[in-house]
Formats: structure tokens, C-alpha cells, sequence
């Protein structure tokens, strides 16, 4: 148990053992709650979409997203939860992601490509080169370029909120 704490301190995949991606679902109790990882397509499908209403967002969750997406497709539930998906339906729709894929890709080479300006050897902090690449995306996809987006405030807004906040707390969980 103290190795999955500081693993979970660290980087909360870090406690994910290779066998729960091998598993169609793996159930377990942590600090006297029970939880449930699915990994199989057709579990996820049930649990996100065909009986949504019989999965509750758990606490934890709540914790963690919610002083980022605030009430967004991520924490809310019912009828909220059913009129945001709607809403958001078309956008990954395969054609509409197939119209993006050209954007990601671009955005994925110069990502590659910073990755790599360092020098040979050393160790590169992914965090900000991610945070960034995740902005390119949206500003050149989900604004449609929009000027008005200031991709650094927005990158430097992620960042803050990932340090400070973005990991979970073994409190919330």
C-alpha cells in the first residue's frame, strides 16, 4: 500500500499495473470505497452512453474536474448531462474528425519536433510541450483559429491548475 501512495503522489498512472489494460474491467476497494476500471470497449460504451443513468460520476472525480470544467460533460449527470452530450454529438462524429485530423497531425510534427531541439540525451519536460500541443489543437480546431484565444494564457492557465490542483490528492480520492 505505501508503494501505490507514492506512486499515486507522483503520477497516478504510475499505479497502474500492466494487467488492469488486459482486463475488460478490474474491481477493487481503496480506503473503503469500491471501484471499478474498465478497459473493454463494449463496458465502456454501457457505462458512458446506453445506461449512463445507472453510473453515478464519483466524488473523486467531481473533486479533481470540477475546478477546471466546472459543470461540463465530465461532472454533470441526467438531463444536463444528456443536453451537453447532444450538443457536443457532431463534433466527434468520425467525418468532423477526419476534417482534423490534418491539424492534429501538424501540431503532432512540430510537438516531435521541439521534443527533439534539445540537446541529445537529456531528459525533456513533455508537461508544457503537451500542454501546448493540447492548446494548438483547440485553437486551430475547436476555436477554428479564433485570434481573440490567447493560446499562451491559456496554456499558462492549464499549467497552474495542473501543478496546484490537476493531480489528485489522496484526500480525493
Amino acid at each position: 500500500p505505501l508503494a501505490v501512495i507514492a506512486a499515486l503522489r507522483r503520477n497516478i498512472v504510475e499505479a497502474w499495473d500492466a494487467e488492469l489494460f488486459d482486463l475488460p474491467f478490474r474491481k477493487g476497494r481503496w480506503f473503503g470505497q469500491t471501484f471499478v476500471n474498465a478497459c473493454d470497449p463494449a463496458i465502456m460504451q454501457a457505462v458512458f452512453l446506453d445506461q449512463v443513468d445507472r453510473f453515478e460520476k464519483s466524488v473523486a472525480q467531481q473533486r479533481v474536474l470540477r475546478p477546471i470544467v466546472g459543470d461540463g460533460l465530465l461532472t454533470v449527470e441526467g438531463e444536463a448531462w444528456r443536453t451537453q452530450r447532444r450538443a457536443a454529438a457532431p463534433a466527434f462524429r468520425h467525418a468532423a474528425l477526419l476534417r482534423l485530423l490534418p491539424v492534429m497531425a501538424d501540431v503532432a510534427e512540430a510537438t516531435v519536433a521541439r521534443m527533439g531541439a534539445g540537446p541529445d540525451g537529456e531528459p525533456v519536460d513533455v508537461a508544457p510541450l503537451m500542454t501546448g500541443a493540447a492548446a494548438d489543437v483547440v485553437m486551430h480546431t475547436l476555436l477554428a483559429g479564433d485570434e481573440s484565444f490567447d493560446v499562451a494564457a491559456g496554456g499558462a492557465i492549464a499549467s497552474r491548475y495542473m501543478n496546484a490542483m490537476g493531480k489528485p490528492d489522496l484526500l480525493d480520492l
